[in-house]
C-alpha cells in the first residue's frame, strides 16, 4: 500500500503532529493497523506512538484519507489522548495478535503430538 501524506501540522506546545494521509483502496477500506504499519514504516517512529483517528472513503472512489496523530513520546500520549482513541487503537493491535498467538500454539501443540 503507498501511503502519500497530504498535511503536516506540528503541535510544538504538546509534542505531536497531526496528518492527513491519502492512498488508494486495495479491494476494501483498509484497517487501521495497515495503514498505521506503513506510516511506522516512512515516518520511522514507534508503533505505539501513532494513534489512527479516522479513516474515510468516497463510494466508488478507490481511495481513502485518514487522520493520525503521532506523539513525540508515550508519556505525552498518556496524558493527551483520549481513551476512545486509546481503546480503539489497542484493540486493533490485540486483534492482529491473537491469529498470531493461535498459530504458534496449534505449531508447538501438534509437535507434542508426535
Amino acid at each position: 500500500m503507498k501511503i502519500e501524506i497530504l498535511d503536516k501540522k506540528e503541535d510544538q506546545l504538546f509534542d505531536r503532529e497531526f496528518l492527513k494521509v491519502t492512498g488508494p483502496n486495495e479491494g476494501s477500506t483498509p484497517s487501521r493497523i495497515s495503514i498505521k504499519n506503513e506510516l511506522v514504516k516512512k515516518l520511522k517512529v514507534k508503533p505505539e506512538l501513532v494513534q489512527v483517528h479516522k479513516i474515510s472513503t468516497n463510494f466508488g472512489g478507490g481511495f481513502f484519507s485518514a487522520d493520525i496523530v503521532v506523539y513525540k513520546d508515550e508519556k505525552r500520549l498518556s496524558i493527551l489522548e483520549s481513551e476512545k482513541y486509546k481503546k480503539i487503537n489497542k484493540i486493533t493491535e490485540e486483534k492482529k495478535k491473537e491469529p498470531a498467538e493461535k498459530a504458534s500454539n496449534d505449531e508447538s501443540s501438534s509437535d507434542g503430538e508426535q
